[in-house]
């Protein structure tokens, strides 16, 4: 069977690569939905509602006229992924139980798991809002940049032995597993 995963919309994950190209060009720089279509190797059709949709959302300044096109409303640096994907699909939720716009679940008062969800979907935000558009543009993100704590993952296989191996584990950011704080 199909494994459900937690995706970003193919909308949103354009609209990214559209202001990450926006913001890699020299400012001030007026680009058009045809030249961002040619540069980023996305559909024309898309990249215009696409550019649209960024605009009325206030992340954009549409242009009018023979010259016109579209440029940033603000700098990368203060855009972030959380804008675009609030822009594109509406405020990112990992499940309907935290998303405003639902209906309240009907087990709501009786859900052991909703505060859990809820502290990961604030981690999660979290995440999405410390990442700005000029960090994806330049290919260095914050996070890769500052030291992060790690702590040790230990194999489910090796867990069996007394004493796992040097080669057995590995490190990751605490972060990615939401500990930090």
């Amino acid at each position: 069977g199909r494994s459900e995963v937690i995706k970003l919309s193919r909308l949103a994950d354009f609209a990214v690569t559209l202001l990450a190209q926006m913001a890699r060009a020299p400012e001030p720089t007026v680009l058009t939905a045809k030249s961002l279509s040619k540069t980023t190797g996305l559909p024309f059709p898309t990249v215009t509602k696409l550019l649209k949709k960024l605009a009325r959302a206030g992340l954009l300044t549409s242009i009018r006229g023979a010259t016109g096109g579209y440029s940033l409303e603000k700098s990368s640096q203060t855009i972030s992924v959380a804008d675009v994907i609030t822009a594109i699909d509406g405020p990112p939720a990992l499940t309907k139980c935290i998303d405003p716009n639902q209906e309240p679940c009907s087990r709501e008062t009786t859900c052991l798991a909703k505060p859990s969800w809820e502290l990961v979907n604030a981690k999660f935000l979290d995440t999405l809002n410390a990442l700005t558009i000029a960090e994806i543009a330049t290919n260095k993100p914050v996070s890769q940049q500052r030291s992060t704590p790690t702590m040790r993952v230990i194999p489910e296989d090796a867990r069996r032995r007394d004493e796992p191996s040097s080669n057995s584990s590995r490190h990751v950011p605490i972060e990615s597993i939401g500990v930090a704080g």
